[in-house]
């Protein structure tokens, strides 16, 4: 009662009072303005809490880039040591190819040096078989002579007497036998081949009187056993000539063979024609061109 009488005698005070309406509208105003600070508060909590999340995962990214950094020092210093290793390595590769270098024309020099020596030794080697060959010039070997032929007589002294018999010599012929022995070896037995005679005789146109005198007969036989007379020649002149064995065969059966020029070619007489080969291959291919 005392609220409205105030207001009655005074106007101006009653009319500067807010009214409910204004109050509530007030009261809303501050209550929304009090839930947006809630919010805003609850926002800056928030933010707080995820600068907090930040400023750990910094922390987390300082401490792996601490460690990276000390990895890259640690790589580093490996880095460096690495490719001191590396000089090392190359500084010693450069002097191995020094050496290698060297040692290579050391061989080469030595390769020639060798190569030089081999042609001096093939020479030497050719001028001893030759001086061997000329001494051998006066010499004859006789095949197929059995053992025991000569009995108690010297087998030269025997030689001398049946050489004329076996290559129908005439009396008239004459020849000087200056020693004759038996190939050195033990005596073989009654199975086994006979061993050669060598026969030197005094002067080399001796030799060569039988020699042609063998080869123009071709067959000589004592008591029925076939000699044949060869050329007295070196190891390796007889191992040359031993290649042409095979061909040496063929040409045989066929009647063509006619022995062997100096120091190893094969003479073969084809018709009127005589033919010389200097390998076994060049005799195969001439008796293809026969066959065909």
């Amino acid at each position: 009662m005392s609220e409205i009488k105030e207001s009655r005698d005074f106007p101006l005070f009653a009319s500067s009072r807010p009214s409910r309406a204004a109050k509530k509208k007030q009261a809303e105003a501050e209550e929304a303005s009090s839930d947006q600070s809630d919010a805003m508060l609850t926002e800056i909590r928030s933010l707080g809490a995820s600068l907090g999340n930040i400023d750990g995962r910094l922390s987390a990214i300082d401490s792996r880039l601490d460690n990276i950094s000390t990895s890259v020092v640690a790589i580093q210093e490996s880095l460096s040591n690495l490719t001191g290793r590396v000089a090392s390595n190359e500084s010693r590769l450069t002097e191995a190819e020094a050496r290698i270098s060297a040692a290579e024309d050391g061989m080469l020099t030595q390769e020639r040096r060798i190569t030089s020596r081999d042609k001096e030794l093939s020479l030497l080697r050719a001028k001893i078989d030759d001086l061997e060959n000329r001494g051998r010039r006066k010499n004859l070997r006789i095949v197929g002579l059995p053992e025991k032929a000569e009995g108690s007589d010297p087998i030269a002294q025997y030689l001398t007497r049946m050489l004329p018999k076996w290559l129908d010599l005439t009396s008239e012929t004459r020849f000087e036998i200056e020693r004759a022995h038996r190939s050195l070896g033990p005596v073989p037995g009654a199975n086994h081949a006979p061993q050669s005679v060598l026969v030197r005789f005094l002067r080399y146109v001796d030799k060569e009187l039988i020699l042609q005198a063998a080869q123009k007969k071709r067959y000589i036989s004592h008591e029925g056993i076939q000699l044949r007379f060869f050329q007295d020649v070196s190891a390796e002149v007889l191992k040359k000539r031993r290649e042409f064995d095979d061909v040496r065969k063929k040409l045989s059966a066929c009647d063509m063979f006619r022995g062997f020029a100096y120091p190893a070619k094969l003479r073969c007489l084809h018709g009127t024609r005589m033919h010389l080969f200097s390998s076994p291959a060049e005799v195969m291919e001439f008796m293809k061109t026969l066959e065909d």
